[in-house]
């Protein structure tokens, strides 16, 4: 009888247990993904582990949801990330394709393939703009309606990061596994390529100030010999550009022959540029003559901002096998929280 107690007791506690733990995962599966603060995780070469992470308003954190939601992971090499109308879409470079994803419940919608070196994403009314290719390059055109691309349009060598303004999208051609040191501005109304900027070597990044003029930063040239031994650098620049003629109006060295900076954006409602250079640099656009000034010391990797809050998301080199370092900082430098990313964060996207 003792022995009969005892089975009806353990599957007692085992029924309880199962149903606590249903209920967890409910709770779990019940988060709304629509909005929060994306880490953007690249992996590691080769392995298929990129990810997404995701913090809530609320600071709770989800290390991956795609994988939780999916079982499967979401591919190889994060490159970019785009919110629109409650689709996520995650372009994997080396997967050579565009996960869409719904951002409720974080579960795949659709795959969209075409690619052949993907790397970031802008939506603009019904239309996702795609950079790609590691040499000659061009702007794919992806009607969000039916996740099909309906257009391809040649700009330069390696496009990377773009921007939407006044019916334009403009293209930084950084130049890929080449070179190149324009930026090509497209029609976005006719779908055209209509004019190109000559910048600096290597534009990588590009944003919109509170005086509606547009920053470029070009990281520079690594310069070999022969013997592909480094012979010398092209200076790191940043270029202003006026959207209005769509001609180049000034522009600037950033650090030292040899530096590189690759990650820039512009906060403190959009009148303070921010570059990573190992440092975080800034500098007020309406205060050009100070020159740059530490925000905070440290060897940070990329370098984001939350237009709303005022927040300054940075991640850490990455050394592609270890979790990276994600901080939130203020707008005066001081650090406020920090997370645990994936392996590689490349960037944080915000969405309110």
């Amino acid at each position: 009888m003792k022995f009969i107690k005892v089975i009806f007791l353990l599957s007692l506690i085992i029924s309880i247990s199962s149903c606590k733990k249903d209920e967890n995962d409910e709770v779990k599966s019940n988060i709304d993904y629509a909005k929060g603060v994306f880490i953007l995780n690249e992996g590691s070469f080769g392995n298929l582990n990129a990810s997404i992470s995701h913090i809530g308003f609320n600071d709770q954190l989800s290390a991956d949801p795609y994988y939780n939601s999916n079982g499967v992971f979401l591919g190889d090499v994060l490159q970019g990330f785009a919110v629109h109308a409650e689709r996520g879409y995650a372009v994997l470079n080396n997967s050579q394709k565009i996960e869409v994803i719904d951002m409720t419940d974080f579960k795949n919608n659709t795959t969209i393939t075409g690619f052949d070196y993907p790397r970031h994403i802008v939506v603009h009314d019904n239309y996702a703009f795609v950079s790609n290719g590691s040499f000659a390059g061009d702007v794919k055109v992806i009607d969000i309606s039916t996740n099909e691309i309906v257009e391809s349009i040649p700009v330069g060598n390696g496009p990377e990061n773009m921007l939407v303004y006044n019916n334009k999208l403009y293209v930084c051609n950084s130049g890929g596994w080449t070179t190149d040191n324009r930026i090509t501005v497209i029609d976005i109304l006719t779908l055209q390529a209509v004019s190109t900027i000559e910048v600096g070597d290597r534009p990588m990044e590009i944003a919109l100030d509170a005086n509606e003029m547009i920053w470029v930063l070009s990281s520079g040239e690594t310069l070999y010999d022969e013997n592909w031994e480094v012979s010398g650098h092209t200076d790191a620049s940043m270029h202003l550009i006026d959207p209005a003629t769509d001609l180049l109006v000034d522009e600037f060295p950033i650090g030292l022959s040899g530096d590189h900076p690759r990650s820039f954006c512009i906060g403190n409602n959009m009148s303070t540029l921010l570059v990573v250079n190992n440092n975080l640099l800034s500098m007020g656009i309406d205060d050009l003559s100070s020159g740059w000034q530490t925000l905070s010391s440290g060897a940070y990797n990329t370098v984001d901002i939350d237009q709303i809050a005022g927040d300054i998301w940075l991640t850490s080199q990455p050394d592609f096998v270890s979790n990276s370092q994600v901080w939130r900082m203020n707008e005066s430098g001081t650090i406020l929280d920090t997370y645990t990313g994936g392996i590689g964060s490349n960037g944080v996207v915000v969405v309110h």
